[in-house]
């Protein structure tokens, strides 16, 4: 009996050995070298079909308005001189944060608290235009509004930074928990000083006293020149070669002399009183603000920044589009009667899809040509 079982064994293990491992459809391989051919033509397609899918989530909501989609986006556009400015400020103020955030991201500080930096610029904005600004001339209280603006951002963005350069602790979470204090920190505020509106409701001082097109055009100015100095400052300045190294690598850094923690904390103060002077351009346009004036679009500039690689000039071209979808969706939703979360529903389904095609810039998928091969021969067999 045991010696039946032993050739049982042998023959089970004999059969084991003689299995062939199942062939594999395709397998996914890192792409260690990219055209910018490639590139190109990638990004190009898949800006196309995410615009594809956006019409494909109005036709979801509305049957049979697929083209309108394209259509009222256009028309958003290039429908009026208004409509122009208002996507022109939407891409200024999405560039801005997005430019704001861009050194801590190349310094690899997944700094997310851009829109508690620009809220807290914007309450320092607005307290000096509430309190000081009735007692100086306009052109004082401008200034004064955008140091305190640019205090109040780079501040906010120090707390966090001064803590991952001494206890090194999880920036992504810090900065992101940072958003929300500082929107009860307005409320708060605002509540305090402004209990009847509850907006802090009245700022005049410091505020643009021209038409609305031409506040959105100095905006548009102020945006384009920091989006310049961020290009140099990046790339042809100490300061953009030392963060740059701290990203690769920490160690590198320290060993040719550079210190770490002083360009964390540094990095991020710059990146926080951009954010601020973005939080000046807020309040400069409006007359009164309040914890929800950002309106999340700090969140979607992280997007952008991502998406954008990190590059001045790719990010540029992802926040007018961001920019566009977002205006567009907006009038979409409007002539057809859908809420207002269209639009965010929109912009998430654009970077969504944008952020897919992402995989095949980063990977290669391979198919098993023979394994089709065989297959095809077995059905020709069969018939």
């Amino acid at each position: 009996m045991s010696e039946i079982k032993v050739e049982e064994k042998q023959v089970n293990t004999e059969h084991h050995e003689n299995k062939k491992p199942r062939e594999k459809l395709f397998h996914i391989t890192k792409r260690l070298d990219v055209s910018l051919k490639y590139k190109i033509i990638l990004r190009v397609v898949s800006i196309l079909v995410a615009l594809v899918v956006c019409a494909i989530v109005l036709f979801i909501f509305k049957p049979g308005k697929f083209g309108a989609f394209f259509k009222e986006s256009f028309n958003s556009l290039f429908g009026s001189t208004n409509k122009f400015f208002n996507i022109l400020y939407e891409f200024a103020f999405l560039l801005g944060i997005a430019i704001a955030i861009l050194p801590c991201f190349k310094m690899k500080f997944w700094n997310l608290g851009g829109e508690g930096q620009v809220l807290m610029g914007c309450l320092g904005a607005a307290l000096v235009s509430k309190y000081v600004g009735p007692h100086v001339p306009n052109f004082i209280c401008i200034i004064l509004m955008i140091i305190c603006a640019m205090i109040a951002g780079g501040l906010w963005a120090f707390i966090p930074a001064f803590f991952k350069a001494r206890f090194d602790t999880n920036e992504t979470l810090f900065t992101l928990m940072m958003n929300y204090i500082a929107m009860g920190i307005v409320e708060f505020t605002v509540q305090l000083v402004d209990p009847t509106h509850g907006s802090f409701a009245g700022l005049t001082s410091g505020v643009y006293h021209t038409s609305t097109n031409i506040s959105i055009l100095i905006s548009f100015i102020v945006v384009s020149v920091l989006t310049v100095f961020m290009y140099v400052y990046l790339n042809y300045t100490k300061h953009g070669y030392e963060l740059s190294v701290v990203g690769e690598t920490r160690n590198t850094a320290k060993y040719i002399g550079i210190n770490v923690k002083t360009v964390i904390i540094r990095t991020a103060i710059i990146c926080g009183c951009l954010a601020g002077i973005m939080g000046y351009l807020v309040v400069a346009k409006q007359t009164s603000i309040n914890k929800d004036i950002i309106g999340g679009k700090g969140f979607t500039s992280v997007m952008i920044a991502w998406l954008g690689h990190m590059n001045v000039i790719e990010i540029v071209i992802m926040a007018f589009l961001v920019a566009f979808i977002s205006r567009g969706s907006n009038q979409v939703s409007t002539k057809l009667g859908l809420s207002g979360s269209f639009v965010q529903i929109s912009i998430a389904v654009f970077l969504l899809t944008i952020l897919a095609f992402e995989f095949f810039l980063n990977y290669e998928v391979h198919f098993n040509k023979q394994l089709f091969s065989k297959k095809k021969k077995l059905e020709e067999v069969k018939e």
